[in-house]
């Protein structure tokens, strides 16, 4: 990592829990980027029980699960409609075409009626 290691550690994490293919290729894009030039090791440690990308893997899972969360608020009916499984599965096909682009999930459903 560079000078601003704090900084490229929270651009490493972002990337890697935001990334609409999983923690593994949201270090890829971080390696790309220069934030990730080696193992996980030199940039996060390991625990006893796991390793750092698993533990950046609980994270990236949460985000992911706030996001479909998000939407099954915002779209109650179709969860009745379609089932609870197949709403989870078309909001994570959309979630992966429209990503989040923003801090605030106020807007993340707008492009969802269009994109159905």
């Amino acid at each position: 990592m560079g000078a601003d290691t704090t900084g490229a550690l929270q651009r490493l994490l972002f990337r890697c829990v935001t990334h609409a293919d999983g923690v593994a290729a949201g270090a890829e894009a971080a390696r790309a980027e220069g934030l990730l030039d080696g193992p996980w090791r030199d940039a996060l440690p390991d625990n006893p029980r796991l390793t750092a990308e698993e533990q950046v893997g609980i994270y990236a899972f949460m985000y992911a699960e706030r996001l479909l969360d998000v939407l099954r608020g915002e779209y109650p009916s179709l969860v009745v409609l379609f089932g609870a499984e197949p709403f989870d599965r078309l909001a994570r096909a959309f979630l992966h075409a429209h990503p989040s682009t923003s801090w605030t999930l106020n807007a993340l459903s707008a492009p969802f009626v269009g994109w159905l």
